[in-house]
């Protein structure tokens, strides 16, 4: 049976993967990862990332109970007032409830391999940005599609990047590429096509370009500002860009992933 129990003491040990969380990483980030706010915390409970603990407001309790009712024996839910809970966090927090999940999920992820599409990111570390590349990627593409982060990106489990994601980045598919670039010549050898956007010379555009008939595509997005590097780019089998007016050279990476996902992803 999950234990409630009432806290009054902000220093409680217990409460120890929730304290600071303004200073970015908290003492358990190594084994753990903190969201916040109820929409994401129900989305995590549907994740396959096990919660260990909640800290909740007087005031969420009730309307979290199913959640509640529905986590391993083993957790723990914290239940505490507002200025308890405040002082843990180290700042004002107006969403009522956050919590605290394993880094490894019930089951391993299926092998990027067997994604029907995937959208890989290389120095994408804007908290915003690849949470909201989780956010269009859950909403854009077949059902089954997998992340695959290059080197320089940012935690796809930070809080930030999850609360932007609409907690999306619980439910996709996630894989740190070992190689970079070349896991992308390991996907082209499983059948992909590598499809890399950039507003650079020698690029096509996105409305003239199709897939074959079946083919699966890698969507590959870089950073704003330096975008691609040559080696991501060297190893695409097309090179895509989204059409724009005159004087303006490029998009946002997530509003050009999404209208790359819209044209690409079959939804």
């Amino acid at each position: 049976m999950v234990i409630v129990a009432p806290i009054e003491d902000p220093d409680d040990p217990r409460l120890g993967p929730f304290r600071d969380l303004r200073a970015g990483v908290g003492p358990d980030a190594g084994r753990g990862f903190v969201v916040e706010g109820e929409i994401v915390v129900r989305q995590l409970a549907a994740s396959p990332y096990p919660i260990r603990a909640m800290l909740v407001s007087e005031a969420k309790r009730e309307s979290l109970a199913g959640v509640i009712g529905g986590l391993d024996e083993e957790a723990m839910v914290f239940v505490a007032g507002r200025a308890v809970v405040d002082a843990v966090v180290g700042f004002a927090f107006h969403r009522g409830v956050m919590a605290f999940a394993s880094r490894t999920p019930r089951e391993p992820w299926p092998g990027v391999e067997r994604a029907p599409l995937v959208l890989a990111a290389e120095t994408v570390s804007n908290f915003d940005n690849l949470g909201g590349l989780f956010r269009v990627l859950s909403a854009l593409a077949p059902e089954g599609s997998a992340m695959l982060l290059g080197p320089g990106c940012a935690d796809p489990l930070y809080r930030k990047v999850v609360r932007v994601s609409m907690g999306h980045a619980l439910r996709v598919p996630v894989h740190h590429a070992g190689a970079w670039p070349g896991a992308l010549d390991g996907l082209r050898e499983a059948g992909f096509e590598v499809a890399a956007l950039t507003p650079g010379a020698g690029s096509r555009d996105l409305s003239g370009w199709c897939p074959p008939p079946g083919g699966r595509v890698v969507v590959v997005v870089g950073a704003e500002g330096p975008g691609l590097s040559a080696g991501a780019l060297d190893r695409a089998t097309v090179r895509l860009r989204v059409p724009m007016r005159g004087g303006v050279d490029s998009l946002n990476v997530v509003t050009a992933a999404a209208i790359a996902l819209h044209r690409l992803g079959g939804v």
